[in-house]
């Protein structure tokens, strides 16, 4: 779940990489739309005075795929996914805040969790949704997947997983009854399989 930046040695994204973009960014706005489809029938809403009752918030914390890189308007995977959900819940009102940041690490969204006017906006929330660690890899292999050094991927794994675990932690601590979805980190080269075995662990 790291953020998709430009790599060093990449100067943007070909025709085939682009397309392979796209695909991804699709299937994932089907993957979360579903999973977001089901919970909405089975969850039981403890309603809030600040919102009207047909109101659903998703609160979304993630990198640069979250704030909007990639797509032409600029919105990313969220504003398709609140139009979709609309679409499909007549009788509910999806909105969403995304607090997604470019280059933004997993310890990026623990400083954005220690600010009240985020803890109290996630007090309202009725789902929240993560996307994180794309960032968390590239960093600690040095900034690059090119080479791929496995100790320092290793060690980035461990205090990822550690800060990961701290953050469902704040969450469920702040909101108790929101459902939480994790989604899998992005890997900007989907068509080289030593990089997609790396992302996929």
């Amino acid at each position: 779940m790291f953020q998709h930046r430009p790599l060093k040695g990449k100067k943007g994204l070909n025709e085939t990489e682009r397309v392979c973009h796209e695909k991804k960014h699709k299937l994932m706005i089907i993957f979360v739309f579903l999973l977001l489809g089901v919970l909405a029938a089975r969850t039981v809403y403890e309603k809030k005075a600040a919102k009207s009752d047909n109101e659903r918030l998703i609160m979304v914390f993630g990198d640069s795929l979250t704030y909007g890189y990639g797509d032409e308007k600029g919105s990313g995977y969220i504003d398709a996914l609140q139009t979709k959900l609309n679409q499909k819940h007549k009788d509910e009102v999806f909105r969403y805040k995304n607090e997604g940041i470019y280059g933004l690490e997993s310890s990026g969204i623990l400083k954005q969790l220690s600010d009240v006017r985020i803890s109290e906006r996630l007090d309202e929330a009725d789902y929240v949704l993560v996307f994180i660690g794309t960032n968390d890899l590239i960093n600690s292999n040095g900034g690059d997947v090119n080479p791929l050094r496995s100790e320092r991927i290793a060690a980035g794994k461990k205090v990822f997983n550690e800060n990961l675990d701290t953050i469902l932690e704040l969450v469920k601590a702040e909101n108790s009854y929101a459902p939480i979805l994790l989604l899998r980190l992005y890997n900007p080269y989907p068509d080289e399989q030593k990089y997609e075995r790396i992302f996929d662990q």
